[in-house]
């Protein structure tokens, strides 16, 4: 993780009315957000055909099928899950989670 900071200032002068005026000054910080990188779900492809849905090419991969009440359908290591009701699922590898619709 990295961390930057950049910090900004500005003198403030404000003329409040004709007897009164503010003098003063405003320095503001901005931490990064301290992600140096980030893994995108690109490492994981769903594809659906002819109600089969296929995993990364054929790779078999940890893999959990749910339904839309939330109901796990598939768990295990896989390329492949067939023999599902039409209807939408959730595909989800590690940290990468896919829609599909069969």
């Amino acid at each position: 993780l990295t961390t930057s900071y950049e910090t900004t200032s500005c003198a403030i002068a404000s003329q409040l009315t004709e007897s009164a005026a503010f003098y003063g000054s405003l320095t503001v910080t901005k931490k990064g957000s301290g992600v140096a990188s980030a893994q995108t779900a690109s490492a994981f492809s769903v594809r659906v055909q002819d109600g089969t849905i296929y995993v990364n090419g054929g790779a078999e991969v940890p893999l959990a099928v749910y339904n839309t009440a939330g109901q796990e359908i598939f768990h295990g290591v896989a390329s492949q899950v067939s023999g599902l009701s039409k209807g939408l699922y959730i595909v989800k590898s590690g940290t990468a989670t896919v829609k599909v619709l069969l």
